[in-house]
């Protein structure tokens, strides 16, 4: 990885991080978005992850999309994980089913955009 995809994934995820763990009155987020678009965020923050990590000239190999598939899970999976303590948020389950869906997606769809699989290794 270069040193500026770096510097992109890092941004990034220090957004998702502000995003995610910012101090909200209990429920606000689902009071102000609704529970159904709060997935969807969900969704849409770990899918841009996986399109951040997997943006590249060449298409990526199957390793590396299988890898894309398990860091957003982690992450989705750690951001609900941190909110457990926070008396401003909530960790669920739903939340972190619909960011690891949201990565999964993204790859998905990256991959059938750049020519519908991922190269094998040799």
């Amino acid at each position: 990885m270069t040193r500026r995809r770096r510097l992109v994934v890092a941004i990034y995820l220090t957004a998702v991080g502000v995003v995610t763990l910012a101090p909200l009155p209990s429920g606000a987020a689902t009071e102000l978005l609704g529970s159904g678009f709060d997935k969807a965020i969900h969704a849409l923050i770990i899918g841009g992850l996986a399109l951040v990590l997997l943006w590249r000239p060449e298409p990526p190999r199957l390793p590396a999309a299988l890898a894309v598939v398990g860091a957003s899970m982690a992450v989705a999976a750690l951001i609900e994980l941190a909110q457990i303590p926070l008396p401003y948020r909530s960790g669920e389950l739903y939340d972190f089913l619909a960011g690891a869906s949201g990565g999964l997606v993204a790859t998905g769809l990256y991959l059938a955009m750049r020519g519908g699989h991922a190269r094998r290794a040799d």
